[in-house]
């Protein structure tokens, strides 16, 4: 007879899947979809359909399945979570009709086109937090004991727009809100507004009792150990400008604990070096690092780096040219990221590096690229611009491919800034496998394995999101594992056995690696010519 070891067959119930903040619901199963009537009191610039709650040991999560596809930073106007924090309605106060509101979410931006604060509501743009004031049940919505996101645990994704918002609350900190300081539940309401600041949606509504389960692990289990060759091990990092230069230490600590066979760095200062670069490497295993230092930007660029093979810069990369059809979006912009695409235009090319690697009878193609930040709508020029640099960059390494027969594969990363449409990163995937086919991207998830985030601003009006991708060939790598590593996930023991340090992660940058361990599909399929030099 064969022994039954499954929790089922012993009695116990089946264990769930852990709810990953990555903006997809397939881990979700049977938490509870809340699809209450709306009242309807004027037009919203969206519609909530259902709102799913469930938690852990650690965290609420909400699930919103919306109307439309939005970015709810981008929104003209704002959607607002009025939570119960401790599940009791006589403690808190009494807003949008609802009894016992310890906190008030919202989620907006500025709300008028002109970027100007004000036009009906003092609340500013991004995610923001606030207790309503008991007294005056009819300004819930102005905002009058600001609190902080980051100290709430706030996440939530993704940060492009999408049809469904996961948000990710941690659990003590939100419980602390309420009168009693612990909760057995927690209960909410989602109201829409208006751009003229004016409630046009309430509901749908939920109460959710807290369930106990076991404890999970508070700190992740390690830094896993990268594959023996012939595999790769490959980490993607946008290094955050003049950090690099000012404090290179926990750089090169966090990336000789990581162990990469290949280095993606992107936001690498016009004034830094190769030096510069080699600074931040560990010592290799064996052989020595090879570099190459982009020239593509006016005030960025980007920077490649391997520890084996044989490594030369692509010519069809040396520099990349906006073209002329980006003026009409840049107008005259007081944001510094506009300037920056401004001063590209002017001749120095898109932040983009690129470079050949042979290794293990196989040629691959590399690029690290960083794309224009901000603009939280698909409308919105940032957004606009992102594509045509997407598409600057993908027609170069089109050009690239077709000057190689013999590719086996092709890997890009770097900092998309997803926070409009996913335009930009649907661009610039685009047939570009050489088996023919796009290239795919790899899902990494935190140590922990909460969040797809990958970036942090510490505190204020955005919340960690994933703003940094990695991709790849389909037909010729596969990717046995993809991390985003955060030296605040580890144990002291764990800091100490890789000579690490807690707060290196947010001493180095604002963005934290993808790390992907590449194993190959199939043999070594050699190029019929040598790679070329840039001119």
């Amino acid at each position: 007879m064969v022994g039954c070891l499954l929790a089922a067959c012993r009695g116990e119930p089946a264990a769930e899947a852990p709810i990953q903040t990555d903006g997809q619901l397939d881990e979700w199963g049977s938490a509870l979809r809340h699809e209450a009537p709306q009242e309807r009191m004027g037009e919203a610039p969206v519609s909530v359909r259902a709102i799913r709650v469930a938690d852990d040991p650690v965290a609420l999560h909400l699930a919103l399945e919306l109307d439309r596809s939005i970015n709810v930073q981008g929104l003209r106007g704002a959607l607002l979570l009025a939570l119960d924090a401790d599940g009791d309605p006589a403690s808190g106060s009494t807003a949008f009709g609802r009894s016992g509101v310890d906190v008030v979410l919202s989620f907006t931006r500025l709300l008028r086109d002109d970027g100007a604060p004000g036009a009906g509501l003092s609340i500013a743009q991004g995610v923001g937090a606030w207790r309503p004031d008991p007294t005056r049940p009819d300004e819930a919505l102005t905002p009058s004991d600001e609190l902080d996101g980051y100290a709430l645990g706030l996440g939530f994704e993704p940060r492009h727009a999408s049809d469904r918002i996961e948000i990710r609350l941690d659990k003590r900190s939100l419980a602390a809100l309420g009168e009693a300081g612990s909760a057995s539940a927690v209960g909410g309401t989602v109201v829409v507004v208006d751009s003229a600041g004016r409630v046009a949606r309430v509901g749908p509504g939920f109460d959710h009792r807290l369930r106990a389960r076991r404890a999970l692990p508070s700190r992740a289990p390690g830094i896993p150990e990268p594959a023996s060759p012939p595999g790769l091990r490959l980490v993607s990092w946008n290094v955050s400008r003049d950090n690099m230069l000012v404090r290179p230490e926990p750089f090169r600590r966090i990336l000789a604990a990581l162990a990469p066979d290949v280095v993606l760095l992107d936001e690498v200062p016009a004034a830094a070096r190769e030096a510069d670069v080699r600074v931040l490497l560990p010592d290799p295993r064996d052989g020595s690092w090879s570099t190459h230092l982009g020239t593509s930007g006016s005030r960025q660029r980007g920077a490649i780096a391997v520890r084996r093979g044989v490594l030369l810069g692509v010519a069809e990369l040396a520099r990349v040219a906006l073209p002329d059809s980006v003026r009409a979006h840049l107008g005259r912009p007081a944001s510094a990221d506009l300037e920056e695409v401004r001063a590209d235009l002017a001749g120095a090319g898109v932040p983009v590096a690129g470079a050949w690697l042979e290794v293990e009878g196989r040629l691959v193609l590399l690029a690290t690229l960083d794309l224009v930040c901000c603009g939280n709508a698909a409308d919105a020029p940032e957004d606009r611009i992102r594509r045509i640099q997407a598409d600057a960059i993908h027609e170069a390494l089109r050009r690239a491919l077709a000057s190689r027969p013999g590719v086996a594969a092709v890997v890009v990363g770097g900092d998309f800034n997803l926070v409009g449409s996913t335009a930009p990163l649907d661009i610039a995937r685009r047939g570009l496998d050489p088996a023919s086919g796009d290239l795919v991207s790899a899902r990494a998830l935190q140590l922990d394995g909460t969040t797809t985030a990958t970036w942090t601003g510490f505190r204020g009006p955005f919340p960690p999101g994933r703003l940094d991708y990695v991709l790849f060939s389909p037909s010729a790598l596969q990717a046995d594992r993809a991390f985003v590593f955060e030296t605040g996930d580890l144990s002291p023991e764990e800091l100490a056995a890789r000579a690490l340090v807690a707060t290196d992660s947010d001493r180095a940058s604002d963005h934290r690696p993808i790390v992907v361990d590449f194993a190959w599909r199939g043999p070594p399929r050699p190029s019929r010519s040598a790679p070329r030099e840039p001119s």
